[in-house]
C-alpha cells in the first residue's frame, strides 16, 4: 500500500509538471500575438494620419485654386511626424485636377479632387482616396 502511494505522488508530480510545461510554451506564443497587434495598430494609425495629411494638401491646392482661378503647379507642407505634396493640373477650361500624396513614416496615401467649375463657386465633382494617379 505505501508503494501504491508513492505511485501516485509521482503521477501528480509529472502531471503537475507536464501542466507547466504547456503553460510555459504558451507565454511567447502570446507575446508573439501581442508583438503583431501592436504593429497592426500602429501600421493603422500612420496609415489614417498620412490620409489626413494628403487631405491636407489637396485642401491647400483648392486654396490656392480659390486665390487664383488660372493656378497650376504644385506644393508641399511638411510637419514634425510627416509630410504632404500637391499638384494642380488644369484639364480644360474651369476643370482642375489635384493630386495630393501624404506620407507618414513610411505609410503614403493619395487623394484625387476633381473641379468641374471655378465659377461662380468652386464645384469639386470627385474627392477620393485612390492607388495611384
Amino acid at each position: 500500500m505505501r508503494y501504491h502511494r508513492n505511485q501516485e505522488g509521482y503521477v501528480a508530480l509529472v502531471s503537475m509538471l507536464v501542466i507547466g510545461a504547456i503553460g510555459l510554451s504558451l507565454i511567447p506564443t502570446m507575446l508573439i500575438i501581442g508583438v503583431d497587434q501592436s504593429r497592426t495598430a500602429g501600421v493603422v494609425a500612420y496609415a489614417g494620419e498620412a490620409r489626413s495629411f494628403a487631405d491636407a494638401c489637396a485642401d491647400e491646392a483648392l486654396r490656392q485654386v480659390k486665390r487664383d482661378n488660372n493656378f497650376v503647379g504644385g506644393g508641399s507642407l511638411l510637419w514634425p511626424d510627416g509630410s504632404c505634396s500637391y499638384t494642380v493640373v488644369s484639364v480644360g477650361g474651369e476643370q482642375r485636377r489635384i493630386e495630393a500624396s501624404g506620407v507618414r513614416g513610411t505609410i503614403t496615401r493619395k487623394v484625387l479632387v476633381e473641379i468641374s467649375a471655378l465659377t461662380p463657386i468652386i464645384t469639386m465633382s470627385i474627392w477620393r482616396e485612390v492607388a495611384d494617379f
